[in-house]
């Protein structure tokens, strides 16, 4: 009989890839002396994830993983601003190339970047600042001084649209791909390609700021362009399309609110007369539902001019979270897109197949009309209960693990359907009406609940101690809550849920309160014993990380 420990040492390596190096190296490492010298006397590089689920073990173990792995450690992901305070960056991470920061303040961020210039093999950064910024150029100047990096995608907001940048002491940036996922005014823009010769990547989106300028966008290595207008005139648009002087092989441009932007015979001239090398153009367009649309508006983007460019038009209907009907006309055919939004009560378009996005969201879907074989986080928004076994039979149920249930009429035997279909469900999102049961003469106490690994929980409407306890009951292995509640009840709540920490009646390591008040925050750290948790404040939130 073949045992675990029997096998070879490159097919533990191959399961260790698949894992995070912090929890290899806790659970592996004095299992036994072979074990030890896998994971401590090799040259593998080592990747570690740092989030809510870590902050148990920080104290206690990471501080001395990430010594022994300094000289190893490839990519670090951190998710929450606690593990920033206590890591330092500098020369000896020689073998650092990725960071992921999932949410940072903009003191932290300035100040971390300023660290990492000192990082000699850092190429891949990507962050998402939850602060709006006054000086946003401060964060460009450090990012283009990093001397190798390859690709950046930020998220950082300024709290004035039309700010203009002060470039004089910007550096000539290595970067090769650019993603700003926040509105850039054109002038700096063009300001800050000229500072990076070698980009071939650039998404960005435009600000509704004065879109004309002097500065012609140069760039000889520039072949893959997506952007976002909004509040841009066509003629702009055309403006800056006929002053790019790069070699555009694939353009992506996503508008909202104009029909201009719809004229296919001058979308044609464009594309011929000004982008001469293009390949592949994605234009998505967005509108009201209610305002009407003429068919032979849609009819122009199906002549043969558009079908021997491969691009394919198809018209679709959602709703968003704010209940806003919305019409998305866009190229290419869905799968092409990393999210897909169905509403079949409205959909325009007879859809079949197989769709590879990894997003999904479904209204009033009774009827399914892709197999989503990729997709790893599912949004209900609308729908029919009787209908869940549709979702089950076009679902890879194994690949999701998260969900997020919109749907304040699914009930809590719904909700144990789903989880029980989902064996790797990892984040749950939910309304608190999700929580009562359909019969409601039954005693939730005596619910059986099904088994789960449910480890992040998010309640998206206010709610109270008794259904934080009903979701404690219903995943026995979560370790990070996110709710609102009643401001006098916080307190109280943070009290019980620390007594079932310290006497192990739960497992939560991190708490966040929304729509809370700095000055609550305060209080919290002068009446709960520091030994107990961390308590830290932004953006509205408190964040309590438990011991």
């Amino acid at each position: 009989m073949t045992r675990f420990e029997d096998l070879s040492n490159e097919i533990f390596y191959e399961i260790f890839d698949y894992l995070d190096d912090i929890y290899v190296s806790k659970t592996f490492s004095d299992l036994n002396y072979r074990f030890y010298q896998l994971i401590h006397q090799c040259c593998l590089p080592v990747k570690v994830y740092l989030s809510y689920e870590s902050v148990e073990n920080f104290n206690n173990h990471i501080p001395n993983i990430l010594a022994a792995f300094k000289h190893r450690l490839q990519s670090l992901r951190v998710s929450d601003c606690f593990f920033l305070e206590k890591f330092h960056f500098n020369s000896s991470l020689i073998r650092l190339q990725a960071l992921y920061f999932e949410g940072i303040q903009y003191s932290s961020l300035v100040s971390t970047l300023l660290t990492c210039t000192q990082l000699p093999s850092l190429y891949y950064l990507t962050f998402n600042c939850v602060e709006n910024v006054q000086c946003p150029d401060k964060v460009y100047s450090l990012i283009f001084s990093l001397p190798v990096l390859k690709f950046c995608q930020l998220s950082l907001h300024s709290i004035d649209e039309g700010y203009e940048f002060v470039f004089y002491d910007f550096a000539i940036s290595p970067i090769e791909r650019l993603i700003i996922n926040s509105k850039c005014s054109v002038k700096n823009l063009m300001e800050l390609v000229s500072f990076a010769p070698n980009l071939s990547h650039l998404s960005c989106e435009i600000s509704n700021s004065l879109l004309f300028s002097d500065i012609p966008l140069v760039n000889e290595n520039l072949t893959n362009l997506s952007l976002k207008f909004d509040g841009v005139s066509f003629d702009e648009v055309e403006w800056f399309i006929k002053n790019l002087s790069s070699p555009i092989q694939t353009f992506t441009i996503s508008v909202i609110h104009d029909r201009a932007f719809l004229n296919s015979n001058r979308w044609q001239r464009i594309l011929t007369q000004q982008l001469p090398l293009l390949r592949k153009f994605m234009l998505e367009y967005y509108d009201r539902r209610d305002d009407s649309l003429d068919d032979d508006v849609i009819k122009q983007f199906q002549s043969s001019f558009w079908t021997e460019k491969q691009c394919f038009f198809v018209q679709q209907y959602y709703i968003d979270k704010h209940s806003t009907n919305w019409r998305r006309l866009y190229s290419t055919k869905p799968y092409k897109w990393k999210t897909y939004q169905f509403n079949e009560k409205s959909c325009s378009t007879s859809e079949s197949g197989v769709n590879l996005a990894y997003e999904v969201d479904l209204h009033h879907y009774q009827s399914i009309p892709y197999r989503f074989l990729r997709a790893n986080r599912l949004i209900l928004s609308q729908g029919n209960p009787l209908h869940l076994n549709e979702i089950f039979s076009h679902f890879s149920c194994r690949q999701l693990t998260e969900l997020i249930m919109s749907d304040e009429r699914l009930r809590l035997e719904n909700l144990f359907s789903l989880i029980t279909h989902l064996p790797n469900l990892k984040n749950l999102t939910i309304h608190p009406n999700n929580l009562i049961l359909i019969l409601p003469q039954t005693e939730i106490r005596r619910v059986v609940f099904p088994q789960n690994h449910i480890s992040k929980i998010t309640i998206s409407n206010r709610s109270s101690i008794q259904e934080i306890q009903i979701v404690q009951r219903l995943c026995p292995f979560l370790q990070m809550l996110d709710v609102e509640v009643d401001t006098e009840q916080i307190e109280s709540i943070i009290r019980i849920l620390l007594l079932q920490r310290i006497n192990r009646q739960n497992s939560l390591s991190t708490l966040c309160f929304r729509e809370s008040q700095f000055l609550l925050a305060e209080k919290l750290k002068k009446s709960i014993k520091r030994d107990h948790c961390f308590i830290y404040y932004f953006d509205q939130k408190i964040f309590l990380w438990l011991f």
